[in-house]
């Protein structure tokens, strides 16, 4: 994959991102029902489920690499919306929790993300449900406060929090979204 600036074909590409078990996917669903069209899941699930090992640096920046290539090919497929189940922003605060490292190509992309993508973060204050890809149940607050802290910095007007019951959320979001 080259890894310079992927600029999108879409009107509107919208993020759902956050910690781990916040409902970025039930939120994703909504809205692509909302708005009558599709989204793109989360690729790490995917790409983990088929590596058979622990994972290293390594395989998250080829999983990174991966992701933006499938994301990019979406958001060009699309007219006027792109929902995104996560995007870079969740592999670079992954990267950084996990590794204290992260490639300056994701910062490149980030940047370029963050100028043209709305982002919707998921407040992690639903019931966490343990599955073999989560990490970090007792987490997921001081996660979240990771991604708003570069959010504020990077995107501050790009962005909002989602909390509550999936109304609640769809709700907020869609409001927020009427805004651009």
């Amino acid at each position: 994959m080259e890894k310079g600036v992927i600029k999108s074909k879409a009107r509107k590409t919208i993020v759902i991102t956050g910690a781990e078990c916040s409902g970025k996917t039930t939120l994703s669903k909504a809205l692509a029902d909302h708005y009558n069209t599709t989204f793109k899941e989360e690729y790490a699930r995917e790409y983990l489920q088929n590596l058979n090992k622990a994972y290293t640096l390594e395989d998250v920046e080829n999983l990174a690499q991966k992701q933006e290539v499938r994301q990019s090919r979406f958001i060009n497929s699309q007219s006027e919306l792109a929902i995104l189940d996560t995007d870079l922003l969740t592999i670079r605060i992954w990267m950084a929790d996990k590794f204290m490292q992260f490639p300056g190509w994701i910062t490149e992309n980030l940047s370029n993300h963050f100028a043209n993508r709305i982002y919707i973060v998921c407040k992690p204050d639903i019931p966490y449900e343990d599955d073999i890809f989560r990490e970090d149940p007792e987490r997921r607050d001081e996660i979240h406060k990771k991604y708003i802290k570069l959010l504020k910095v990077k995107a501050a007007d790009r962005f909002t929090e989602v909390g509550g019951t999936v109304e609640d959320r769809l709700k907020s979001a869609t409001e927020f979204i009427k805004q651009f």
